[in-house]
């Protein structure tokens, strides 16, 4: 458990805070952290931080009998948290082959590759209604998943990926802490009647007490 203050509030970032992941192939796991708990104050939001990068090489082979110009290949990594949010993080590149040379080997005119692919996004989603199903002394569990995909021109298009996807997902609480009562006009005026004698008594010792200075 971390607790630090943000603007007022307090955040809590609960046992299991953090699900990172690193993979090559699409997957889909359960994410479990801590619930809130009641007892430290009033729970204001669930804040979650998402983040993924993609690294690697992609080969595209023309397996058509015509030349394709100008065309774009992509892939796209999309990141899921179950009935939260989902997001895609999408790489594209163009390309131009000839036709297909008959040997289905990623090189010569019919091919083309990519190397030192490297593209990352963030995403930040926040909470506020509905927040029982985080409060309490158990844990809260989501389904977390990375699905990749190629997209390519039309059907006739063989690839290679050579790629790894890396991220995270963060969540932490913002609340009001407990017991702090609040002071209502008439606690303020008090407080003013009892800090004014010491400051303007201060002060008029001050003037007493110091020499003035007079420009001529």
């Amino acid at each position: 458990m971390l607790v630090c203050s943000l603007q007022g509030s307090l955040v809590y970032f609960p046992t299991g805070a953090t699900n990172s992941f690193s993979t090559a192939s699409s997957i889909s796991q359960n994410w479990t952290f801590g619930k809130f708990d009641p007892a430290l104050g009033t729970l204001i939001a669930v804040h979650f931080i998402d983040t993924i990068g993609l690294t690697g090489t992609l080969a595209i082979e023309n397996l058509s009998s015509h030349r394709i110009n100008n065309a774009l290949a992509g892939l796209d990594i999309s990141l899921a948290l179950t009935g939260i949010m989902t997001e895609t993080n999408s790489w594209d590149g163009t390309y131009s082959v000839n036709k297909y040379d008959g040997t289905a080997d990623f090189s010569g005119r019919d091919s083309y590759t990519w190397t030192g692919i490297n593209s990352s996004s963030n995403w930040n989603y926040t909470l506020t209604n509905n927040l029982s199903s985080y409060q309490g002394t158990n844990n809260v569990t989501v389904l977390s998943s990375v699905q990749r995909y190629f997209d390519a021109h039309g059907n006739s298009i063989g690839f290679q990926a050579n790629t790894l996807s890396t991220g995270s997902f963060v969540v932490y609480y913002e609340y009001g802490p407990a017991g702090v009562p609040e002071l209502n006009s008439t606690g303020w005026i008090a407080i003013g009647f009892l800090v004014m004698p010491i400051v303007c008594g201060s002060r008029i010792k001050k003037l007493f007490l110091k020499p003035k200075r007079c420009k001529l």
